[in-house]
């Protein structure tokens, strides 16, 4: 078992981590570390939709950003640019209230660092709107090709569009990439997509990804950089 991974691999996976030539990372959470209350976040998009006249329950269940379409969907046409543009405002004055309290996530400095030093190219998959993942990445090495938001793509995570969109801009295959990240959607994505899903605890249970069967799991990210370029290096 390689060093690090904490998951069962197969050989196959080990043959494919030993192929890895670029890591596309999730950011806050993965890389950074913000105050984002995402539950006040997802029930300020709930109250949106009861405000505009729909039943919310149905969409209790969703993720923040499919709350969005969903209820957007729902509106007459001539609603929806409207209420886009409101609901887009609200997740922005929520992800950036306190932006200036962000740090790095232990060992995210020192990771990417190994990372890019060994020859690995990088890049980030956020669902974060502009400005907030501008601000968290100015946070870390600037060691990053691509950072692709909410805003560059039509469909995000866990839709797999949002890893293929940034793969293509660095032209990598997604056999030769890996996608990392803490969320299930961060795995769901990179599975969907083709590329090394991995998935990285920062504290969670051991077990928080196994229903969605990820390629690997790391504690940390420097067990994820221990890896696939070594420890001593």
């Amino acid at each position: 078992m390689l060093a690090g991974i904490i998951s069962d691999v197969s050989s196959t996976n080990k043959a494919r981590l030993r192929g890895i030539s670029a890591v596309l990372f999730d950011l806050d959470g993965t890389l950074a570390e913000t105050r984002i209350d995402f539950s006040a976040m997802k029930g300020a998009m709930l109250a949106q939709a009861r405000g505009r006249g729909l039943e919310a329950a149905d969409l209790s269940g969703l993720d923040i950003l499919a709350i969005v379409e969903q209820t957007a969907a729902r509106l007459p046409q001539s609603e929806r640019e409207a209420y886009r543009e409101e609901a887009w405002r609200t997740l922005e004055e929520f992800e950036l209230r306190h932006i200036s309290e962000a740090r790095p996530m232990p060992g995210a400095e020192d990771a990417v660092g190994r990372l890019h030093a060994d020859g690995l190219r990088l890049g980030i998959v956020t669902r974060n709107c502009r400005a907030a993942a501008e601000h968290l990445a100015a946070l870390l090495p600037p060691v990053f090709e691509v950072c692709l938001t909410r805003e560059d793509v039509t469909r995000c995570k866990p839709d797999p569009l949002h890893i293929r969109a940034a793969l293509e801009l660095m032209r990598v295959g997604p056999k030769q990439a890996m996608m990392a990240g803490d969320h299930r959607m961060d795995v769901q994505a990179g599975k969907a997509a083709g590329a090394f899903a991995a998935g990285i605890l920062a504290g969670r249970p051991h077990d928080y990804f196994d229903a969605y069967e990820p390629d690997a799991v790391f504690r940390t990210l420097k067990e994820l950089a221990d890896a696939l370029i070594g420890p001593d290096r």
